[in-house]
């Protein structure tokens, strides 16, 4: 397979701005990966590096169809919890 065939679009970080997630997207940026991070509070977010970042809430389905819109690979590092 070729590089080009392994090149994402962009990559949705699920909890981008916790401590962990935060690790993740500073990884994806070195390796050149277009990241988006999904957010509650997206004006709150500060992430630099040009990642993007949409505003959803696992909690609320709803608000996440937006932020996987446009990203092929979904990754979380958020907490696991049930309903």
């Amino acid at each position: 397979m070729a590089e080009a065939d392994l090149i994402m679009d962009e990559i949705l970080v699920i909890g981008a701005t916790g401590n962990v997630g935060r690790q993740v997207v500073v990884q994806l940026l070195a390796t050149g990966a277009a990241v988006r991070a999904l957010a509650r509070e997206p004006q709150f977010a500060e992430l630099r590096g040009g990642v993007n970042v949409a505003g959803g809430d696992l909690t609320r389905p709803d608000t996440v169809e937006g932020a996987l819109a446009g990203s092929d690979t979904a990754a979380s590092s958020g907490p696991c919890w049930r309903a």
